[in-house]
């Protein structure tokens, strides 16, 4: 990988924070760079996701007080980049292999071994449930040890309990008192993680971590470690009267690995959803660190000018009944939307500038992207052909000429690498489709290449004779007219056959048209996808809504994704309603390495089911490597900067 992990500044910025806190600064960098991945092959697939912080950053540095001193640990999401899930997994495991040589902990190779095959026993193969990496590996530079976590929840809440238990009968000598903990945990949590932090098999904890599944007295949970006064004051210290979501705090049990007893219990609190001010943040340690007799945090410079921001504070306390307060900084990601609507535009310009990077970044040498984990397997066709449709249009605009070239390459891949001799599909295996060769007609037509007649012909093949595009030539559901396939391959045929078929399209859409405004969609979760799209391709043709209408009405999606929230902007600007306050949230939402997170909008609609619309079948999958997400909201977000 050429770049650290596309973030590398602000990356940088966290390693030179630890500088600070030790004097291996050497150490630091090369820990740094071995947990991170960085030397990993230069010919994988990049865009995967991690989710180790909220803004998609892959490291953490995690400081800790006790009443002697504050110790460094390094925390990481390894090889987060790698899209495919299986061999994010094998590179990880490779990584961890370093760090155990690097830190003298290899008698420790066989219980991290152990940690994997009993997490990842009973998955596919593909490991595609694990999509946001399996494991978060931590060492520092000044201290022995290693830590090894790896995420549960892709098990589901049983099966998560079930492995859990497992691992802890395999390690620990005595699971008395672990069974019956989980016992009690099982009846009112979430598992989240379960994970070794040792210097040794006879000096490390094996940790277990969880969510609450509702509200709950803390003395229900059958430790009463957790109801330690000093605990109860911890809560209070930092939650005060804000709100705090179940999500958003995470306890933890650890078991002595040489005797299997529980040695300490955590709370870690999520900084993101508390959102509280730097200064008071620092007030908040000072007040912990004076009360409870620990070290004081030294780190009122990168948090008051911004270099890093925290992501985390926990509180534990051993059955020794010594407290610890541990910190975790994250880089801090600083453009946020400004109340100043005359900075407005400078600020979409420049995170677009971001998102564009990204997409640039993952794209493939070859000039394609991939996205998606379906049963048919992952997406390229139609995903690189939308994604370069989304880049050829903000590449017209000053400033974004290489979002033009990369739109290029996608164009000459999709030309040059074809899987069926007319048309395109999802992918190799899946057969050719009116939706991907619709988005890759009008992708060439942006970039004015000339179009093979064959390939027209294959589009027009699919035009009903009753109006609208079927998807396939099939003779189930999926050969019928789809309101979302219509709506964008439409605007892939020639100016001319646009013309000649309009009366048919206008008939079809009077046939299809919602009361509301709200046209309905046979592949995704709900109607934003097709209204947004026949509302360009209105505008396009010259249309009016009220032909098909008398009123439009936008229903807000609560919980709606980035992608569904694009989607509401772009409505509401052919609507000539204000989107400048939603804008700025989408855009505050942007994650460090230039997406949006990718959601569950893609429906894979069953073949017998004729309107999901109105009775849903089939399943949500999400674009992982967050492709589609991040293409629309530039296609959406570009008339900010036009």
């Amino acid at each position: 990988m050429n770049e650290l992990c596309n973030i590398g500044n602000e990356v940088g910025t966290l390693l030179n924070l630890s500088h600070s806190f030790s004097k291996n600064t050497s150490a630091i960098d090369r820990l740094g760079t071995m947990l991170l991945g960085i030397n990993a092959p230069d010919d994988i697939r990049l865009g995967g996701v991690s989710e180790l912080n909220n803004d998609g950053s892959p490291l953490q540095l995690c400081l800790s007080s006790n009443s002697k001193r504050v110790k460094l640990r390094l925390i990481a999401d390894p090889a987060s980049e790698v899209f495919q899930p299986a061999l994010r997994t094998s590179i990880s495991r490779d990584i961890l292999e370093k760090v155990l040589i690097e830190t003298k902990t290899t008698s420790l190779r066989g219980y991290c071994h152990d940690l994997f095959e009993t997490i990842l026993s009973d998955t596919p193969t593909n490991l595609n449930a694990f999509y946001r990496g399996v494991c978060w590996i931590g060492a520092s530079p000044d201290e022995p040890g290693v830590a090894l976590y790896l995420d549960t929840s892709p098990l589901g809440v049983s099966e998560s309990w079930n492995a859990i238990q497992t691992w802890l009968d395999k390690v620990l000598p005595n699971t008395k008192e672990s069974k019956k903990i989980i016992e009690v945990l099982r009846k009112h949590t979430i598992p989240a993680s379960i994970g070794l932090e040792a210097v040794s098999p006879d000096q490390g904890r094996a940790k277990i971590y969880w969510r609450l599944k509702k509200p709950i007295i803390l003395g229900d949970l059958g430790i009463p470690l957790l109801l330690d006064p000093r605990m109860i004051a911890f809560l209070v210290q930092v939650i005060g009267k804000k709100q705090m979501g179940l999500s958003g705090t995470v306890f933890s049990a650890g078991f002595d690995l040489s005797t299997g007893a529980l040695e300490d219990v955590k709370i870690d609190l999520c900084a993101h959803c508390v959102d509280i001010p730097p200064q008071e943040w620092l007030s908040i340690l000072d007040a912990l660190t004076n009360t409870l007799g620990l070290k004081p945090f030294e780190v009122e410079r990168p948090l008051l000018n911004g270099d890093c921001e925290v992501a985390f504070l926990g509180m534990g306390i051993s059955t020794s009944s010594k407290p610890r307060i541990n910190l975790y900084m994250k880089p801090q990601w600083p453009l946020r939307a400004e109340s100043d609507t005359a900075n407005f535009k400078y600020l979409c310009y420049t995170k677009l500038q971001r998102a564009v990077k990204y997409l640039i970044h993952i794209q493939a040498e070859n000039g394609s992207w991939e996205d998606y984990y379906l049963p048919v397997g992952s997406s390229i066709g139609w995903v690189t052909a939308y994604v370069g449709c989304a880049l050829a249009e903000i590449g017209e605009i000053a400033g974004f000429e290489s979002a033009r070239v990369s739109a290029t390459k996608a164009a000459d891949w999709l030309e040059n690498h074809r899987s069926y001799t007319r048309g395109w599909g999802y992918n190799a295996i899946t057969g050719a489709d009116a939706d991907s060769t619709g988005w890759t007609l009008r992708l060439l037509k942006k970039l004015n290449r000339s179009i093979d007649t064959k390939d027209r012909e294959f589009l027009a093949s699919h035009w009903k004779t009753s109006g609208g595009f079927s998807t396939y030539r099939s003779t189930d559901h999926w050969g019928d007219a789809h309101p979302c396939v219509t709506a964008t391959a439409y605007l892939g045929l020639d100016q001319t056959t646009r013309e000649q078929w309009r009366s048919g399209l206008i008939g079809y859409l009077r046939d299809i048209a919602p009361k509301d405004g709200q046209w309905p969609s046979y592949w995704w979760k709900n109607h934003l996808y097709s209204t947004y799209h026949f509302l360009e391709l209105f505008q396009s043709m010259q249309l009016f809504e009220n032909e098909f209408y008398d009123k439009a009405i936008l229903n807000e999606q609560k919980g709606a994704t980035a992608f569904e929230r694009a989607l509401e902007i772009g409505i509401m600007q052919y609507r000539s309603i204000d989107t400048l306050e939603k804008s700025k949230e989408l855009l505050a939402d942007q994650l460090l390495d230039g997406r949006w997170h990718g959601g569950f909008n893609l429906r894979v609609t069953e073949p017998d089911c004729e309107q999901p619309w109105i009775v849903p079948k089939g399943q949500l999958y999400r674009d992982y490597a967050s492709t589609i997400t991040t293409a629309t909201v530039i296609k959406v977000l570009k008339q900010h900067i036009a």
